[in-house]
């Protein structure tokens, strides 16, 4: 095997896998390393569906982003020839001055998304399985959706692999050090050296990278299905859409919806979007507590007693959050060839092959044409 590369890749999950095609379309030399196996369930790209949304209520800023991934995942779906990305609408429920909705409203409005503003009433009527709190604002986004996590990672590898990338699984990373025109990569297997180096490494980015350290925070999040019992027809895809409910202190509810291309586990999948436990991503994690259970269920029948039912399975996995809850894509500090993206915070894989696009410009190139000064990382670490 080559031991010299263009570009080296560590981290083989969503935004590695992204980058490692988009950089092998490019014609370079493409090396990528993963220390567990190719859509592997010990990070942040598993789970059986991501949500894909366009009207951005975190920031504005987003929207072009996710217009390009958008782009992108309807052209890898060409060419896989596989169904990834279910456009089966996204609903929001929330307070009407709340985050969520004024979010979703200034975003669209912005950009030019297509949203619906829709009455309680009429949202029971559209989606029967739902019971909008009293008082909530509700909006519809006919062309949100979501994308399935792991068949998408294969096929982003499938795709470099076809253009010259190689791919190396369960080889873990134990140093990394930049010369002057090349980066060298120590494994528990062999050394590398590459033009530059892309960092993926999520929840351990970090450790791969310490200077990052004070920056990045792995926590652990629950996840569960839901087994919609006599609902099982209203709970499908075709009638129900993906959710995202404001819901106080508890955090965001959020769900996906099934599909007649679901692999197992059975049911709606459902979850909070708040940030968990720290964790230590090389420790296994705490598998879904009883109060982490009951609270999904619970949510399920405040908000969703059509598709209502116990917890049919639970599982884990992590997010990395950066200060502010937004990415971190730029140069790695004190490198010229290292360039990273991290801090996804729990909401990036439906970015992954535009940051995969983004990542491969700047490791080629040393710059790109998308709009991502407001995630460099200068805004985290101002001088006093």
């Amino acid at each position: 095997m080559r031991r010299t590369w263009d570009a080296i890749v560590i981290g083989c999950g969503a935004m590695g896998s992204a980058a490692c095609a988009s950089l092998a379309r490019r014609g370079a030399q493409v090396l990528g390393i993963e220390q567990f196996t190719r859509g592997h369930d010990r990070g942040s790209s598993h789970g059986g569906s991501r949500i894909y949304r366009e009207s951005y209520f975190e920031a504005d800023d987003y929207v072009p982003l996710l217009r390009r991934a958008g782009e992108l995942w309807e052209e890898l779906e060409e060419i896989s020839r596989e169904r990834l990305l279910h456009r089966c609408g996204a609903l929001y429920l929330g307070d009407p001055q709340g985050e969520v909705i004024t979010g979703v409203a200034r975003s669209a409005a912005r950009h030019g998304v297509t949203i619906e503003s829709l009455t309680t009433d009429e949202v029971t009527v559209r989606f029967p399985m739902f019971s909008p709190p009293a008082g909530s604002a509700a909006l519809w986004e006919p062309r949100a959706g979501f994308v399935r996590p792991e068949r998408a990672v294969h096929a982003l590898l499938r795709l470099a692999e076809g253009h010259g990338a190689q791919i190396l699984e369960g080889e873990r990373v134990l140093g990394i050090k930049e010369h002057g025109r090349s980066v060298t990569v120590e494994t528990d297997a062999g050394e590398y050296e590459g033009g530059s180096l892309v960092l993926t490494g999520g929840a351990w980015t970090a450790k791969l990278a310490p200077t990052l350290a004070p920056l990045l925070r792995p926590t652990r999040q629950a996840l569960a299905w839901i087994d919609p019992g006599a609902g099982l027809d209203a709970a499908d895809a075709s009638r129900c859409p993906v959710w995202f409910i404001e819901d106080g202190a508890k955090g965001g509810f959020y769900g996906v919806p099934m599909a007649s291309d679901q692999a197992p586990p059975r049911g709606l999948k459902v979850a909070r979007h708040l940030p968990g436990k720290a964790a230590d991503p090389d420790v296994p994690q705490e598998p879904a507590t009883d109060a982490e259970r009951r609270d999904l269920e619970e949510a399920m029948a405040t908000f969703l007693p059509g598709v209502a039912g116990p917890v049919s399975a639970t599982a884990t996995c992590l997010y990395t959050m950066s200060p502010d809850g937004h990415f971190i894509i730029d140069r790695v500090p004190d490198a010229r060839r290292m360039f990273m993206a991290c801090g996804f915070s729990g909401h990036g894989f439906k970015f992954a092959p535009v940051v995969g696009e983004v990542l491969a410009q700047l490791a080629l190139e040393g710059r790109n044409p998308h709009p991502i000064e407001f995630l460099r990382m200068a805004r985290l670490v101002r001088p006093v």
